[in-house]
């Protein structure tokens, strides 16, 4: 095991304020999708003390003040988790404090946040004497700070006291902003428990967050980055679990798949049976030498930490559900599965009712259950859609992710010295992560087909967007052997792809399709150099026995990968910020000049 040293809680900082510098400075507070309406409608009515179950109308309003259709399709409910919105409300609460003024507040936070970790990198490339390096970061500190003044320059207010501000969508999107700056730091943590060192983790961290559509969805109002935090805490806690092997930490494992299915309980139902299933498995593995029986599994008191575990974390759970569906068991998203307002009404009743036929009223929630959750499968060409680009769109999941294939080549290349690279934590984290693939893949398997078609899919396979923090530490791990031997190439290659590359590229793009640019433009041209890459590393592989050995070939081929999911997030970012709704413009008042004035989006 590694020892998590002071250096590593700086570089922590550093990762997640660089995260939130970048997320909140390309972003903009306003909503993509209408889905978006219901939880800024909960944030709104869970401030101002009102009821949670009916949308009151701030959000999704006709402009004639008639309920729109997307809520009147919906029986005008507000059947999603109050997580998001409850853990919003600090956000809230600093912009109603603030008042016109809480965009200048944020931007204030922002440069300090951005400040600190710059002169902390300073201070880091003088202790370790890299003059070149301590010179490129006074550079950039200079640059930040030439930035903040051009926003103060142009700096204009956000409206917060009008009727309709749209406060709740900023306050939301602040606060994904926040849980998304974690996740970086989190990751490096993983990957320097399990004995990487310090250059490598961080070039994992940068490799799974480059590989997901964090970035995006932390600008919007929907919960799949909060699902993207709870994974990557599960992953955390898990792997703490593996190299301290504590009763508080199997508590704590069991307490974030407890919030899991507060966020999201048609996701946390699996997530949380698949840790009950995976601590017993585990548990008897261990135990079984002893010869003890499974019976007697439950006189261990690791089972007491995972039943108390399970408890303190569904606790948000059953208080949500109580405040909603009357009931501790039926969830929220149980008021659009009943499709009408008459047949919920009568199943709270129901419920509730001392002569209710028991038995009968269970096979009637246990067949809805397995209506719901039937996979969504019609035709096999759905699996190719799923994880390549379907006809709505939507960017697949190996468009995202590309680096697990090469990563799975390698590893089964590389299967029979895997025992001298991987400790047994290592190899319990390849398995877990794994483990974390096939739940969320059966969790949604109802929705495959769904999201190769719907429009409100966009912009890549959203469900199962949990599967990239999985996929990438896979990933990472499997390919560590190899980037361990040039560690600081694959850092700058990728670095240079990311931050270099794809940003040049949208400027390119900007300046060549000036009257027809689109982003099936982009996502074609994305899919052509994947296919490109893909086939160098066959041909590389095939002809070449020492590419994946190579110093520069297979880091320069592994960094354009990254560099392609890197460029598709910030296209849709900063191109397609114009098109968002319920908001306001972007955080940065330099972005919102730029693209009003100078920068003129046609298509």
């Amino acid at each position: 095991m590694a020892q998590i040293t002071k250096d590593d809680i700086i570089i922590m900082l550093v990762l997640a304020g660089f995260s939130f510098c970048i997320c909140f400075g390309i972003s903009s507070p306003s909503l993509y999708m209408n889905d978006e309406w219901i939880t800024t409608n909960q944030l709104n009515q869970l401030f101002t003390g009102n009821q949670f179950i009916e949308n009151e109308g701030k959000y999704g309003k006709l402009f004639t003040g008639e309920m729109g259709a997307y809520f009147t399709t919906r029986d005008n409910y507000l059947a999603y988790s109050l997580m998001l919105p409850v853990i919003s409300t600090p956000s809230l609460f600093l912009i109603y404090t603030a008042g016109d003024s809480f965009r200048l507040l944020f931007l204030v936070f922002w440069f300090l946040v951005g400040t600190g970790t710059i002169l902390t990198c300073v201070r880091i490339a003088s202790d370790y004497k890299r003059k070149n390096i301590e010179r490129i970061f006074l550079i950039i500190l200079f640059a930040f700070f030439g930035l903040f003044l051009l926003n103060i320059y142009f700096y204009q207010p956000f409206e917060s006291t009008w009727a309709d501000s749209p406060i709740e969508s900023a306050a939301i999107i602040f606060t994904n902003t926040i849980l998304f700056s974690f996740i970086p730091s989190m990751i490096y943590i993983i990957f320097r428990y399990i004995q990487m060192s310090r250059i490598v983790s961080i070039f994992g961290s940068l490799s799974v967050i480059c590989c997901s559509s964090y970035l995006f969805w932390a600008g919007s109002a929907k919960d799949h980055l909060l699902i993207a935090f709870l994974i990557t805490f599960l992953v955390y806690v898990f792997t703490i679990y593996q190299v301290k092997s504590s009763y508080l930490h199997v508590f704590s494992l069991f307490v974030v798949g407890g919030l899991i299915c507060w966020a999201r309980p048609e996701y946390g139902s699996f997530i949380l049976g698949g840790l009950v299933i995976w601590e017993f498995g585990s548990l008897y593995k261990r135990k079984k030498d002893t010869k003890l029986k499974l019976l007697h599994l439950f006189q261990e008191k690791e089972i007491y930490a995972c039943i108390s575990g399970i408890f303190i974390g569904l606790v948000p759970f059953f208080l949500n559900n109580i405040l909603i569906t009357k009931n501790p068991l039926i969830p929220p998203q149980y008021l659009y599965v009943a499709n009408s307002r008459t047949n919920v009404t009568s199943i709270i009743q129901d419920v509730n009712s001392e002569n209710v036929d028991v038995i009968s009223q269970g096979f009637y929630y246990l067949n809805q259950i397995f209506t719901f959750f039937s996979p969504g499968i019609e035709e096999i060409l759905d699996l190719y859609r799923l994880f390549w680009i379907s006809p709505n769109g939507s960017l697949g999941i190996l468009l995202i992710c590309p680096i697990i294939i090469p990563a799975l080549i390698y590893g089964i290349r590389a299967k029979k010295n895997n025992n001298k690279y991987f400790s047994k934590e290592t190899v319990s984290i390849l398995l877990f992560s794994f483990f974390i693939i096939v739940l969320t893949v059966l969790a949604y398997a109802r929705v495959i087909h769904g999201s190769t078609v719907s429009e409100g899919s966009l912009p890549d396979m959203r469900y199962f967007s949990p599967l990239y923090i999985p996929m990438g530490i896979i990933s990472v791990i499997l390919l560590s052997p190899q980037i361990s031997l040039n560690q600081q190439r694959w850092l700058n290659y990728s670095l240079f792809s990311v931050f270099i590359i794809s940003p040049l590229l949208i400027i390119a793009y900007q300046s060549i399709f000036l009257d027809g640019f689109s982003l099936y433009i982009h996502f074609s041209l994305m899919i052509k150099i994947l296919l490109i890459v893909y086939l160098s590393i066959a041909v590389c592989a095939t002809i070449y026995p020492g590419f994946w050995d190579s110093k520069n070939i297979f880091p320069t081929l592994y960094a354009i990968m990254l560099g392609i999911p890197s460029s598709i997030q910030l296209m849709i970012i900063l191109i397609y910020s114009h098109v968002k709704m319920n908001g306001y413009p972007f955080w940065q008042p330099v972005l919102q000049y730029l693209f009003t004035y100078v920068i003129q989006i046609v298509n």
